[in-house]
């Protein structure tokens, strides 16, 4: 902050607001799937040319080795690693909120934003990203990340005036209308390699060993981030087997759904029941109970036992299904005789119809 720049520069002994800090309260709960950029976002804010390069190799950086703003302000050139062969290149970083160093591996998208920006820094460098002294950004510094409002006093005397400056925040100046804190950019490259957007999908402890979490469930939100991702996507893909036409085919052997109908055109799968309502298919008897057609007569018929040969009429007219004119006046139909005649199946018994021409 300004008086942590104070000490710096030897305006002030030491920062009277050192070691004040905000009551402890409950924080509000945050829409997690709000806060990382997708990758559009993430394009517009590195191609933006109204941002500086530098400041652009500095967000790109944090994308990629997913660092916290004060390790990555902490970052020697001495720690950058782009020529090993093995482990592959890598960044040595020091997390100064486990106070242990971690080895970060650099993604190849990285790597010419690295080269560049490494060509671009004066001899004997220290930082990997100095301020113009060569020395270290202060504590609280984002590299033009958040608005910055500045005050400037104008005239004299009576004339005198106060305007107010005002630097639109990075992500503004890219075109991304969202609000998205630096720290954000850290759960970006999490969310990321959990969706496999940069051509691989990391499982779990992979992006926990990226991110040196101690605590597994600390990388578990972002993962569920990216598991909310993929349910949305899914929602929005409508194609597939069986997709050609309007609606979906039931698997075989399925029951349909009540009230559901069938496609246009398409035959009934295997074991269905007939949907109620549908028309009946060319060629097909009408169901039980249904309306006689126009030009069908009821069937008057006999049924002969295939033990004993005995033949018994139907009860009446109207329990015999409509048949149109030209159907044939003998037909074999299933029924429920146990014992078997001379060329019939167990179960079977032989209906002999003709056609009375009264």
């Amino acid at each position: 902050g300004v008086l942590d720049e104070a000490v710096r520069r030897g305006l002030i002994a030491t920062n009277p607001a050192e070691k004040v800090g905000v009551a402890a309260g409950r924080r509000p709960s945050r829409d997690l799937s709000e806060d990382w950029l997708r990758m559009p976002e993430v394009d517009a804010l590195l191609e933006c040319e109204a941002i500086d390069l530098f400041d652009r190799t500095v967000f790109a950086t944090a994308i990629g080795l997913a660092l916290r703003l004060d390790d990555l302000k902490a970052l020697e050139v001495k720690d950058v690693f782009l020529d090993a062969e093995v482990p592959g290149p890598h960044v040595r970083v020091f997390v100064q909120k486990s106070e242990r160093h971690h080895r970060v591996p650099v993604p190849a998208w990285l790597d010419p934003w690295l080269r560049h920006h490494l060509a671009s820094l004066p001899a004997r460098s220290r930082y990997l990203f100095p301020n113009p002294d060569g020395s270290r950004y202060c504590k609280g510094y984002e590299f033009g990340w958040a608005e910055q409002r500045q005050r400037r006093a104008t005239g004299r005397g009576a004339q005198r005036a106060v305007a107010m400056r005002v630097t639109p925040s990075a992500l503004e100046r890219a075109g991304v209308k969202r609000k998205i804190r630096f720290h954000d950019l850290r759960g970006t490259t999490a969310t990321h390699l959990a969706l496999g957007t940069w051509g691989r999908t990391w499982s779990l402890q992979e992006v926990q060993a990226m991110l040196a979490h101690s605590d597994q469930r600390v990388t578990e939100r972002y993962v569920r981030r990216a598991v909310d991702s993929l349910a949305e996507a899914m929602k929005a893909t409508r194609g597939g087997p069986g997709m050609r036409k309007v609606g979906a085919l039931p698997p075989p052997g399925a029951q349909p759904l009540a009230g559901a109908q069938p496609l246009p055109g398409a035959l009934p799968f295997a074991g269905a029941q007939p949907v109620p309502g549908a028309p009946p298919l060319p060629g097909a008897l009408p169901p039980p109970g249904a309306p006689p057609k126009p030009e069908t007569m009821p069937l008057a018929g006999t049924l002969t036992h295939p033990e004993t040969g005995t033949r018994e009429p139907t009860r009446s007219a109207s329990d015999s299904p409509e048949l149109p004119l030209d159907f044939s006046v003998q037909m074999a139909n299933a029924l429920f005789f146990k014992a078997p005649g001379p060329g019939l199946e167990p179960g079977t018994i032989r209906l002999t119809a003709e056609r009375s021409t009264n």
